[in-house]
């Protein structure tokens, strides 16, 4: 959902990576030494989901190199993120978003337990706003997935 362009340097490169690093919120995707991809941690879209209010929560984000779709690293990535947000910082739910164009990330979201919440418009980094698939997984949920997996 970032639709960002590919950068345009290695200057333009260095620098979002510095802030990724700097954020402590993304987590680099690496796969037989080579970084494929990012899985980031942010704040939720609280208006979009007031009823929410109570609850601690975050969203997330992650982007894999075309070369390594359908391979089921990005499940296996945001799994393990999923376990450490529930598990570690006891998060009570975890929101997610694709466009709604998108279908791999919406394969990613449903192998890994998030259902569907609503269809919100989101702000783009350029500017434009696209509608989004905005699905939600709640840490009662993802208990009671664990515990009936074999």
């Amino acid at each position: 959902m970032a639709r960002w362009m590919p950068h345009q340097s290695e200057e333009e490169s260095l620098k979002i990576l510095k802030g990724f690093i700097e954020g402590k919120k993304t987590f680099a995707l690496e796969h037989n030494g080579k970084a494929i991809g990012s899985l980031g941690i942010e704040e939720y879209n609280e208006k979009a989901v007031p009823e929410f209010d109570d609850m601690v929560c975050r969203e997330i984000g992650y982007v894999i190199s075309k070369a390594y779709w359908g391979q089921g690293l990005m499940p296996e990535a945001v799994n393990e993120v999923i376990k450490y947000l529930f598990e570690d910082v006891c998060l009570d739910a975890i929101f997610c978003g694709n466009f709604l164009q998108n279908n791999q990330s919406a394969r990613v979201k449903e192998k890994c337990g998030f259902t569907f919440c609503k269809i919100i418009e989101h702000e783009t980094r350029y500017g434009t706003t696209e509608d989004s698939n905005y699905s939600c997984l709640r840490r009662t949920d993802w208990i009671v997935r664990k515990i009936s997996e074999p």
